[in-house]
């Protein structure tokens, strides 16, 4: 299998550098991803607790908000890179 990073020379540095950025596109992707259905399952549950929609639809609301929270914390937990370095 041929690999296409390059390990030495000229080009090392330039590789090295697209693969940071690849990892910093992705996790701004998945940071704001999580963020976003974090603040809409947030909302959607403020908007039922106003409206009294019933408790059998807050709680579910809550459960799902609270698997939402644990994500976006999973998420802001991973922004470190695997050399240590934190991702930007």
């Amino acid at each position: 299998m041929i690999s296409t990073s390059f390990t030495c020379g000229p080009f090392l540095s330039a590789s090295l550098n697209v693969e940071k950025f690849s990892q910093n596109v992705y996790y701004n992707y998945l940071l704001a991803s999580s963020l976003e259905t974090y603040v809409e399952y947030e909302n959607k549950l403020k908007i039922a607790i106003e409206q009294d929609m019933g408790e059998e639809y807050i709680a579910s609301l809550k459960k799902e908000s609270s698997y939402f929270s644990g994500l976006l914390e999973l998420a802001l937990s991973v922004g470190s890179s695997s050399d240590g370095e934190e991702i930007q």
